[in-house]
């Protein structure tokens, strides 16, 4: 599974004080947090239409049967009784869908005990969607919160708003 680590066995996780994230060293690394950042501005806009909070680089502690970790999605989109929680790839990746289920998306829902909540992948680039295992594009930010047996992406070219 490309290194992600797997939730199994998860006993406790909780959000916690942030820490430092390390600094990005190389030009592909570069990009990628600057294209975040764009997305990141995109996303303040479409929570503030919707009347919801967007969380930037949230972290989250947790201990299960590999023992105690830490995750700190991008960003999670806070809705009355939804959290979605969102991973941003320059470039499309599995890594990407692979870290959202199988990471974030238990670890974000025991610790914010919502009933709902549902991952998005957004990226500046695809792949043929063959490619694109578990994976379903779609076209509007809202679509995310009606796929299932999926893991909705969206594609956002740095511009402008995302639509809703």
């Amino acid at each position: 599974m490309n290194n992600i680590r797997q939730v199994s066995g998860l006993q406790w996780s909780e959000p916690t004080f942030s820490g430092t994230l390390p600094k990005p060293r190389s030009i592909a690394a570069k990009n990628g947090i600057a294209y975040q950042k764009k997305v990141g501005r995109a996303l303040t806009s479409a929570a503030i239409k919707i009347n919801s909070t967007l969380l930037s680089d949230p972290w989250f502690r947790f201990y299960d049967d590999n023992g105690r970790g830490q995750i700190v999605p991008d960003f999670i989109l806070e809705m009355s009784d939804l959290s979605l929680i969102v991973e941003v790839k320059y470039t499309f990746t599995q890594e990407g869908i692979n870290k959202l289920q199988y990471l974030y998306m238990p670890v974000v829902k025991a610790a914010l005990f919502k009933f709902r909540v549902r991952p998005l992948l957004i990226c500046r680039n695809l792949i043929p969607a063959k490619e694109m295992i578990g994976a379903k594009i779609i076209s509007k930010l809202g679509e995310a919160l009606l796929t299932y047996n999926a893991v909705p992406v969206l594609q956002y070219l740095g511009q402008g708003a995302i639509r809703w």
